[in-house]
């Protein structure tokens, strides 16, 4: 290798999370890695907790062309203004641009959409489905999600993890009516006004079914510490609700999920899709209604994916909610039975996503596409 180096590029906390286990896999191959945080997004703050593979710039601004090998972006939901710079740059030099996609239909997104990457990486065939209606020419490949290999091995130890939570909690793990249940909430991040909106039916839950209930509510990282604060008066945490502040609900998310009777999670999240990974009960909220969004990210019908593959329940309303709630804890008496997800989800369930995906950026980036050069 010379002193060329592979551009990577993170926005939001979701795209960082999928580019640093393939800048990290290409960096054991031997390639040299410099990394671009977008000042506007989330993941440069997750950069920090992170053993980096390579440099990371202060100035996140496009440039040296005659430099670089290639560029790898984390889409973003939010946070695209790199996204979209560093894609121009790389397509007015010739230099390869690779995308890599964090949740269904974030590279879908109407701000992202006047610019597009020479490949494309989503996580399952669901995610396929999305993006190739929306980019009708871009070369997809279907490749795993990098951030799931840590969910994954989670996963396998399901069975431990809920005894240890739950224990913690004083809720008991067995088959039994009268146990209490655990019921987490996973907030969106980019209107605080819908968070109150969900929070506030969630609030009417207990004792639907008939059973005893605990309910941890995890805020988004991109809400701010006042409308943080604000929520969580909403929440009315009390005897029978679990604090964002509480050790259990504050540590590791995935746990979380996996120890718990029934996530709720707004369409936009990724606490949804661990949830259906680990066989339990899944609710997406689809209120208050913003139907012409999802449509711009999900058409025709904006009905987000897990919804669509029958994975996870979608409920338009506070009593929709209820009413889905109350269908499944008054059937239910133990935890779920194992049950392996869609067929359409089964890349998810590869370890080596980001050894793939790696291994695949460098055969481009020594075999460019005719457009990058």
């Amino acid at each position: 290798m010379t002193d060329r180096y592979v551009r990577f590029v993170v926005g939001d906390i979701g795209g960082t999370k999928e580019v640093v286990p393939v800048a990290r896999a290409m960096g054991q191959k031997g390639w040299l890695i410099r990394i671009a945080a977008d000042p506007e997004g989330k993941g440069k703050g997750r950069l920090s907790t992170e053993i980096l593979p390579g440099i990371l710039d202060d100035d996140a601004s496009p440039r040296d062309p005659d430099d670089l090998y290639g560029i790898v972006i984390g889409t973003s939901a939010t946070a695209v203004k790199s996204q979209i710079e560093w894609t121009v740059f790389g397509k007015t030099h010739g230099i390869p641009v690779v995308w890599i996609e964090d949740m269904y239909g974030t590279a879908s997104r109407p701000a992202v959409m006047g610019v597009d990457p020479d490949r494309l990486f989503v996580m399952d065939y669901v995610a396929y489905e999305v993006a190739r209606a929306a980019r009708k020419e871009t070369v997809i490949h279907v490749f795993g999600k990098p951030s799931m290999a840590a969910t994954l091995e989670k996963l396998e130890r399901r069975d431990e993890i809920r005894r240890r939570i739950r224990k913690s909690l004083e809720l008991r793990n067995v088959d039994s009516r009268d146990r209490a249940l655990l019921v987490t909430y996973w907030s969106g991040g980019e209107d605080p006004r819908r968070v109150e909106g969900q929070l506030r039916a969630v609030t009417q839950l207990t004792g639907a079914g008939g059973r005893k209930m605990r309910i941890a509510i995890r805020l988004h990282p991109k809400i701010g510490d006042e409308n943080r604060k604000a929520l969580i008066g909403i929440a009315k945490v009390g005897q029978n609700w679990l604090a964002p502040s509480e050790s259990v609900v504050a540590a590791d998310a995935d746990e979380l999920a996996i120890a718990s009777d029934l996530n709720i999670a707004d369409w936009g999240g990724a606490q949804g899709l661990v949830s259906v990974l680990a066989d339990i009960s899944t609710v997406i909220t689809l209120f208050p209604d913003d139907s012409l969004k999802r449509k711009s990210v999900f058409p025709p019908a904006g009905l987000p994916p897990l919804v669509v593959c029958g994975a996870a329940f979608g409920v338009t309303s506070p009593a929709s909610l209820f009413e889905r709630v109350e269908e499944v804890f008054s059937s239910r008496s133990g935890p779920l039975p194992h049950v392996e997800p869609p067929l359409s989800l089964r890349p998810l369930l590869q370890k080596d996503a980001a050894e793939r995906i790696g291994a695949e950026i460098a055969h481009l980036l020594r075999n460019p596409p005719r457009s990058a050069g």
